[in-house]
């Protein structure tokens, strides 16, 4: 595993490909990873997420600006709130997906009516590791976030390395290590993985000299300081990421704004400070971040960093919602729910259910059964729990079991 967390994570401008992926699968994924890194793709994948926060902004920032998903499936992917709300995101979003099943098994049915129509590829069928990376690569909706291709062959023209003290082109390198096959696609293509193999070792120096303190030329421009700190973020270094956060943020930033006050609200290399996240929120907020107008909303329904405002909260929540954030959008339902205005409440909970939100699904069912605001309707209900309890909700697998709703699946 140590291994594996060293893997660089991509920061550039060209298509890659986003991972979704369960962490207790990591055993599983990162070979798989690192084998399409030295197949010169690239990838974008989260390193970790502090068991107990929230689903990170820059998670769906990096998701919509990829150029293809890969989904790796598996029981724990199926119960993992964050999995689910990426591949929703990701539908809602229309971006192109390869759905990989680590294991065999049964779907619950509202994540198997989402993927039905994306390419499946299953690990199971593959007996190494090698063999399967193989066939990802040759999945057409991968390849246009590979990064070595025919032009790999100029480069390696081009390239001098340190032969036993004496320079030489790449090519003759390669060609004294490695045998020349006679196919001339598989000698090309294993020219292609030999200097990505070469190159891997020093992917993580390249990345973070790239990952530089802005020059006095470019210190009031605060989104290269926000793209700077972002850089650093996603490589685990908070405390210098804090820092250009915030001289960004100072300079009007709304992104780098928003990202402070997720890092007070987390203590994410900063000592967590409530009143301080509320702040820097806002100062978003107030510019029309939408990430901050939900952050901000949860901040007063929940009485964090401010006094509990359910009022504020609907306010702050009404354009993520709005504008599809599930967690707005339940936030919404759950104040109009607690003020009686179920018609109103019934409206938000049924949108985030349909992006496949447990919580809302449940509560649809809580509507439908009990008759608020809409038409008292058990078969609906029971549809609106079995969705919620297949995605592990308990309170919709008990009202399944202790109302007999089964009768209507």
């Amino acid at each position: 595993m140590d291994t594996y967390k060293k893997l660089p994570v991509y920061s550039g401008n060209e298509p890659y490909i986003f991972v979704s992926y369960a962490h207790k699968d990591s055993e599983q994924v990162l070979p798989v990873i690192e084998g399409l890194q030295a197949r010169g793709f690239r990838v974008w994948f989260d390193q970790g997420i502090e068991v107990g926060t929230e689903w990170p902004q820059y998670i769906a920032e990096h998701l919509l600006t990829s150029g293809c998903v890969l989904a790796f499936l598996s029981p724990n992917s199926a119960n993992s709130n964050n999995c689910k709300e990426e591949l929703a995101y990701a539908k809602k979003k229309n971006k192109e997906m390869v759905v990989v099943y680590l294991e065999d098994f049964v779907l619950p049915e509202g994540l198997d009516m989402q993927l039905t129509l994306y390419q499946s590829i299953y690990r199971t069928r593959s007996n190494t590791v090698e063999s399967f990376v193989d066939e990802l690569a040759n999945a057409d909706k991968l390849k246009k976030c590979q990064g070595f291709h025919l032009d790999t062959l100029k480069l390696s023209d081009e390239l001098l390395v340190d032969d036993g003290g004496e320079e030489v082109s790449f090519k003759k390198f390669f060609k004294k290590t490695i045998p020349t096959k006679g196919n001339a696609e598989e000698t090309l293509k294993e020219e292609m993985e030999y200097l990505a193999k070469i190159f891997r070792e020093e992917i993580d120096k390249a990345q973070k000299e790239k990952i530089i303190e802005p020059k006095e030329t470019t210190e009031d421009n605060a989104d290269m300081l926000y793209q700077s700190a972002l850089k650093f973020y996603n490589n685990g270094d908070y405390e210098k990421a804090i820092e250009l956060f915030r001289t960004a943020a100072l300079k009007g930033n709304s992104n780098a704004q928003n990202y402070l006050g997720y890092c007070y609200y987390c203590g994410k290399g900063i000592e967590r400070d409530r009143i301080q996240a509320v702040k820097w929120y806002k100062l978003s907020a107030e510019q029309g971040n939408l990430y901050a107008q939900r952050s901000l909303g949860d901040c007063y329904y929940n009485g964090k960093g401010v006094e509990m405002d359910y009022a504020e909260a609907a306010k702050w929540y009404r354009k993520p919602a709005e504008h599809g954030n599930a967690g707005a959008q339940v936030g919404l339902g759950e104040i109009y729910y607690s003020e009686l205005y179920f018609k109103e409440s019934i409206k938000w909970y049924k949108l985030a259910a349909e992006q496949g939100c447990a919580d809302a699904q449940y509560m649809v069912g809580e509507q439908y059964f009990w008759g608020e605001g809409v038409k008292k309707n058990h078969k609906e209900a029971a549809k609106w729990y079995k969705l919620a309890a297949e995605l592990g909700y308990e309170q919709a697998i008990k009202m399944l079991k202790n109302w007999k709703l089964a009768i209507y699946r």
